[in-house]
């Protein structure tokens, strides 16, 4: 398995349940790229989504797809659901700050007209039927203080609903996928590739590294686990070395330390671990072979039957690796 499988496997799924995008490969890869993670709890999440209704689960996004007009990439984002749902969350923070805020402003003030009583003990009636002239007044600039916001909140409700209307009429015109549990459902294949319908005994990738590592001599087996490398673009994906590594522990034995390297550029260190390989060499020419000399050398071609069969035999096993080392020049020890 690998990214080109984990791609048509989505196709399948999206143009069955939304549009048909069998003949759009390149927009699933982009979706793919853009969307895709490694689930650390696969069971869970799958509660989750069992529990949560669709375009409410944290995990939901909508790809809005290309136009080829406007745009030419596909676009992410929040479904409508998470948008009012966060929205609601801010605006309650807000509220709360501001409530804060006025009792915090309510203890000022009372702190303040307590002083001004303290200095202000010895004052006569008058003064005190100023004070009342002057509350008066300043009720009468509250009240037009509160008319002035009144009027601002309204201006802002109608901007926001004008926005809102602009929002819907663009969003009509747009094709939308909505990619839910899909997003973690189509990588979780590389470890369980049952539930796409192949072999039960076909291990995933977890179990292929295990397998590839207990095949060598037993005096290796701390040496290959304690330096497993990673490479190819589905490292890339979200959460790729710690689910790996969550898997691998699992299955590795416990005196043996396990340690994931993840290359910084996985795409291209294949071609350029073989450049540093080919120049290491001296010249080169010797370790590069053409079709035409595969094709004319069959002698040293090794078959997957064989190399199966070869593992009950050590004898033959060896006349295997010989084989197919003897054309690269390199000797078997």
């Amino acid at each position: 398995l690998g990214g080109k499988h984990l791609t048509n496997i989505l196709k399948y799924h999206v143009s069955y349940r939304q549009w048909n995008l069998m003949d759009q490969e390149w927009i699933l890869q982009d979706v793919m790229e853009k969307l895709s993670y490694f689930s650390l709890d696969f069971q869970q999440d799958m509660k989750v989504a069992r529990k949560v209704p669709k375009g409410q689960r944290p995990w939901d996004r909508d790809y809005v797809l290309p136009d080829m007009q406007t745009t030419f990439h596909g676009q992410v984002r929040l479904t409508q659901q998470l948008l009012y749902m966060q929205q609601q969350k801010e605006q309650q923070k807000l509220s709360e700050e501001q409530k804060q805020q006025d009792e915090e402003d309510e203890l000022d003030e009372d702190y303040q007209e307590g002083d001004d009583d303290d200095n202000n003990g010895g004052s006569d009636n008058e003064d005190d039927g100023g004070g009342d002239d002057n509350s008066d007044k300043n009720g009468d600039d509250n009240e037009d203080e509160e008319e002035t916001d009144a009027q601002i909140r309204r201006r802002v409700m109608r901007q926001r609903q004008e926005e809102e209307q602009r929002r819907k009429e663009i969003e009509a015109e747009q094709q939308i996928l909505n990619i839910s549990v899909e997003r973690f459902a189509t990588p979780e294949v590389l470890f369980s590739p049952s539930d796409v319908g192949l072999p039960t005994n076909m291990g995933g990738l977890a179990h292929g590294i295990v397998q590839s590592i207990t095949s060598c001599p037993k005096k290796y087996h701390a040496a290959l686990f304690g330096n497993v490398v990673v490479t190819g673009g589905i490292s890339q994906i979200t959460n790729f070395q710690s689910r790996l590594e969550q898997e691998l522990r699992s299955l590795t034995p416990c005196q043996y330390p396990l340690h994931i390297t993840q290359l910084d550029s996985p795409i291209t260190q294949s071609w350029v671990g073989a450049r540093e390989w080919l120049r290491s060499s001296g010249s080169g020419e010797t370790k590069k072979q053409t079709k035409a000399h595969y094709d004319n050398h069959e002698m040293w071609r090794v078959s997957r039957d064989e190399w199966e069969q070869s593992k009950k035999d050590p004898k033959k096993r060896k006349q295997c690796l010989s084989r197919f080392l003897s054309n690269t020049g390199s000797v078997l020890v």
